[in-house]
Order: C-alpha cells, then sequence, then structure tokens
C-alpha cells in the first residue's frame, strides 16, 4: 500500500499542479475508459453479424457480451487487491494491450468457444481498468479538483454507451 501511495503521489506531484487540471493526461484516461465500456458493449450492435459469422443464434452470440460484463464483475474487486503493489499506469497499459491482443485474435477467429474465452478475458482487463482509472484520475489532480478530474476521466463510459453500440450496428 506504500509503494502504491508514494507512486501515486510522485505521479501528482509530477502532473498536477495548485491551480489546474493536467487536462491532455486526463483525456487520455477519458479514451481508456471509452475503450473498456465500448470493448463490452459494441458486440451488442453486431449480434445478427456475430451469430451469421459463426453459424450460431442472435442468442448465443449475445454471450459475447455477458461474458464481458462478467469477467469485469468478477474481476473488479480482486484484481483491485491482488495488484496494488504495482504501478498504476502499468497495470491500465496491460488492460489496454489486452483490449488489442484479444480484440486482434477475435477478429481473426473462426471458434466461436475460443472468442467467448477472449470476451471474458477482455472482461477481466475492463474490470481491471475501471478499478484503476478513478484512482489514477484522482491521484492527478489537487485535492479541490480531484472530482472534476475524476468526471473527466469517467466520460468516457457515457459516450461508449451513447454512442459504441449504435456506431458498431451501423
Amino acid at each position: 500500500m506504500k509503494q502504491q501511495t508514494e507512486f501515486l503521489m510522485s505521479t501528482a506531484d509530477t502532473i498536477a499542479s495548485p491551480e489546474r487540471l493536467p487536462l491532455l493526461q486526463l483525456l487520455a484516461l477519458t479514451l481508456a475508459s471509452f475503450l473498456a465500456t465500448a470493448n463490452e458493449t459494441i458486440p451488442a450492435g453486431l449480434l445478427d453479424q456475430i451469430a451469421t459469422g459463426f453459424m450460431t443464434s442472435e442468442a448465443w452470440a449475445g454471450q459475447t457480451v455477458t461474458l464481458c460484463a462478467l469477467g469485469a464483475g468478477i474481476a473488479a474487486i480482486p484484481l483491485t487487491v491482488l495488484t496494488k503493489k504495482y504501478p498504476q499506469r502499468n497495470l491500465l497499459l496491460i488492460s489496454l494491450i489486452t483490449f488489442s491482443v484479444c480484440n486482434l485474435l477475435t477478429a481473426l477467429s473462426t471458434h466461436f468457444i475460443f472468442v467467448l474465452c477472449l470476451r471474458f478475458i477482455i472482461g477481466l482487463a475492463t474490470g481491471l481498468a475501471w478499478s484503476i482509472l478513478a484512482t489514477y484520475a484522482r491521484s492527478m489532480a489537487p485535492p479541490h479538483l480531484q472530482g472534476r478530474a475524476l468526471a473527466i476521466a469517467m466520460l468516457g463510459i457515457p459516450l461508449a454507451l451513447a454512442l459504441g453500440v449504435p456506431l458498431s450496428a451501423w
């Protein structure tokens, strides 16, 4: 815990100024929260294409969303506890790399069960990312601006929910 606190404090000291928010860094976290949420929900707009491509029902194709959500729900608290000793920036990068690799493998896969396993792994990475984003955003801002920093970083979630599924369906 001490190591994580020291890391967060050193990050906050180098990024935050007493008068303003580190907007560019917070927008990077906004993008990360957008990607984490979009990764979970985009298949909902593609269920008929997924079902056709894998020759399965739309109900089974919907399990791509379900397993991702399940992984995120299962992972958030345990992964937060297990990884608290590690630098948050590195863990967030690992989450984003996991999204990328699993999405690439999903795009190349011809086996639906493998895709379901990948979607669960994406969910685990999503749970980890969500647990990191809030703490990391707050650590970047001075105490009186931490609420704003959190709001900016988490803006990616409603954007992904509002835009991700419709754009994927389009």
